[in-house]
């Protein structure tokens, strides 16, 4: 649906470049195959953690949908923008929203049970900016003013410290993925004494006497006598 969507409106905007103009009706239809285009990719960001999520993947898809349906009057139902103001700013805000939850939702998805506890809290970082960027955001789209001389300033550190903690999450579990698969090994837990197991979903989990949690190798077996 998404590269039907994306298809459509890049043959429209070629079509209209090549005519050298845009009629009402081109303009509604390329609008709502752009719309379509941003929903079907936000349903796919957060519908990808399906297989270990449940709630995140349906309330993004929702959200996704619902502002795709409520950009639809506006676009078709006036011949002009009266009385659509408040709508169009509503539609902008669930868009910013769903675009929110689909970044959350893939940083979240990239968990691990083994993680270290400086990359949990890089991804906590992370969320807490987004979560402070989508609110200023929305707030923007709802007055259409900034709310003072700095708001477009702190709403860029908003945006810096939520690139830059995203990033430093990925990196760092990125470095950890070697020590990960060395404790795979045979060896994983030589001269190291397993004080509890967790059995989890998909794997299970070695918790050591210094605090480590290790995964059990797949199809290996477990002898705490």
């Amino acid at each position: 649906m998404m590269i039907g969507a994306i298809a459509v409106t890049a043959l429209l905007a070629i079509g209209a470049f090549l005519l050298g103009d845009f009629s009402d009706t081109q303009v509604r239809i390329l609008l709502t195959t752009l719309a379509l285009a941003a929903t079907s990719g936000l349903s796919l960001a957060t519908g990808s953690s399906w297989p270990v999520y449940r709630v995140l993947p349906v309330c993004g898809v929702a959200l996704a949908v619902i502002a795709f349906v409520a950009a639809l009057p506006p676009l078709w139902l006036s011949g002009d923008d009266d009385g659509w103001g408040w709508w169009i700013r509503t539609v902008g805000i669930l868009y910013v929203l769903a675009a929110a939850l689909a970044y959350a939702t893939l940083l979240i998805s990239r968990r691990r049970a083994t993680e270290s506890a400086t990359v949990a809290n890089t991804r906590r970082a992370a969320l807490a900016s987004l979560t402070w960027l989508t609110a200023m955001i929305s707030g923007l789209i709802a007055t259409e003013r900034f709310s003072g001389p700095g708001y477009g300033r702190v709403m860029g550190v908003a945006a810096v410290l939520t690139v830059a903690t995203t990033l430093v999450t990925l990196i760092l579990q990125r470095l950890e993925a070697p020590a990960r698969s060395e404790a795979r090994s045979a060896g994983g837990v030589a001269g190291r004494t397993i004080v509890s197991v967790e059995q989890r979903e998909s794997e299970t989990i070695l918790v050591l006497d210094d605090g480590t949690r290790l995964p059990l190798a797949p199809g290996a077996k477990l002898d705490l006598d």
